[in-house]
């Protein structure tokens, strides 16, 4: 990998599914070593050396030394995520997630991350922003399917007394009208982010285009 950043999508051979995705960040440490940094499940933040089980795009429209200083704040949410653990969830707010320690802010709201807004908090949280949040549509075809899905995963949370039960209440209201950010698609921002924030338009259409190279 010849730039300090880039981000990284596998198929079923991560996820076990083959209609799911999961990315993560590359990054490159002070020592040169290639470390894998993601959000795998509910308190499930992992960081570790890179594994070469996914595909990666590298952040070519960054600066090289801007990659580097935003591999350094990567390092320090992942230093602050035992203190206090990064929830799964399919609410994502657009507002900052992250304090300047790099500690998760919880809002008591039900809101949380996954695999892909994860990402987009990490580099929102930084002030640059990977897509224009705002454009996203709710509600699109497929995403009340994977909705439901993580929805009934996060019962058992519930029930091994991981998760509060109003969270996960708090998102069953919400299920209908969420924005979704794709896997495939928060990958795709790789190539294409050069400091201004995305469309929905172009991201979308390079989503597909990574679905249709990337094994399922």
């Amino acid at each position: 990998m010849a730039e300090s950043i880039a981000f990284a999508v596998a198929g079923s051979a991560v996820t076990g599914d083959r209609r799911q995705k999961h990315v993560a960040l590359i990054y490159r440490a002070d020592n040169s070593r290639l470390m894998l940094l993601h959000l795998g499940w509910h308190h499930q933040l992992s960081h570790a050396p890179w594994n070469g089980k996914y595909h990666w795009l590298e952040f070519s429209g960054l600066d090289r030394e801007l990659q580097e200083t935003f591999a350094d704040w990567a390092v320090l949410v992942a230093d602050a995520s035992p203190g206090i653990p990064t929830p799964y969830s399919i609410i994502f707010r657009p507002g900052r997630n992250f304090d300047t320690d790099g500690r998760f802010i919880h809002q008591n709201d039900g809101s949380g991350l996954t695999c892909a807004s994860f990402l987009l908090a990490l580099f929102s949280d930084y002030d640059m922003p990977l897509i224009d949040v705002s454009g996203w549509p709710e509600s699109r075809s497929g995403d009340l399917t994977w909705i439901r899905k993580i929805i009934h995963m996060l019962r058992a949370e519930v029930q091994l007394n991981r998760l509060p039960a109003w969270e996960w209440i708090e998102q069953v209201k919400r299920r209908h009208k969420l924005r979704r950010f794709r896997p495939e698609e928060v990958f795709a921002t790789a190539a294409l982010f050069s400091g201004e924030p995305l469309d929905f338009s172009v991201v979308e259409t390079a989503g597909a285009a990574v679905n249709a190279v990337v094994p399922a």
